[in-house]
């Protein structure tokens, strides 16, 4: 006897479903709940389930296939199959053929996503790095400013000037790739930089720029 429910989900994911179905999908795997209409990102979901943190609904992509389009479990079954084109044929015989080919293009489409996980990791490993290098070398130009006109320029200062614009251009480039990369589609991103001088040594409350920029990108 053919196991549909198994059949059904290793060839058909959480992601792959809402797409389907005209949902929205986010890389952080939290959007509006479709299935209590809610509008703040309480509804999680990975590879092959889901939980709302309001409404309290839970489980795979056949629960939630009965759950939004109100079907029975059979039904619910014998939809997945008919629109993602398992080739089940719920009921009847498996057309091995046809889950084979659903199954390739799930195996595409998780791809697709582990693809744009890694490009987000290197995203924000090259906005992390950068914003530390412009750290260290605003410190150093804050704590090695001279006091009076006759102290001597420290090297390391020296080093800091010559050099803080080109880290705080490399560091609002990388925030803008971050932030474009997780905001496709939106309109574009101004850097905090804009609203500072780089030269004051800018602080936004106790933690300085690395808090300000920390909590607006990854």
């Amino acid at each position: 006897m053919i196991n549909y429910a198994d059949s059904i989900k290793s060839a058909v994911s959480m992601p792959d479903l809402l797409e389907r179905y005209g949902l929205p999908v986010s890389r952080h795997h939290r959007i509006p709940c479709p299935i209590h209409n809610g509008t703040k990102s309480n509804f999680a979901y990975k590879e092959h389930g889901f939980n709302c943190y309001v409404c309290g609904v839970h489980g795979d992509v056949i629960t939630f296939t009965e759950l939004y389009f109100g079907l029975a479990f059979m039904d619910a079954c014998r939809k997945l199959d008919e629109d993602f084109h398992l080739g089940l044929n719920v009921g009847g015989t498996l057309d091995a053929e046809k889950r084979a080919e659903a199954e390739r293009v799930s195996a595409e489409l998780r791809a697709k996503r582990e693809r744009e996980e890694a490009e987000r990791k290197r995203l924000q490993e090259a906005y992390h790095a950068a914003l530390d290098r412009w750290c260290e070398l605003d410190k150093a130009k804050r704590n090695g400013k001279p006091i009076t006109p006759y102290d001597d320029l420290t090297e390391r200062y020296a080093y800091a000037v010559k050099n803080i614009d080109a880290a705080g251009a490399a560091l609002d480039e990388a925030e803008i790739n971050l932030w474009e990369f997780e905001h496709e589609g939106e309109k574009a991103y101004t850097p905090v930089s804009v609203q500072r001088d780089r030269g004051s040594g800018f602080s936004s409350g106790s933690g300085g720029i690395r808090d300000s920029r920390t909590s607006r990108v990854g």
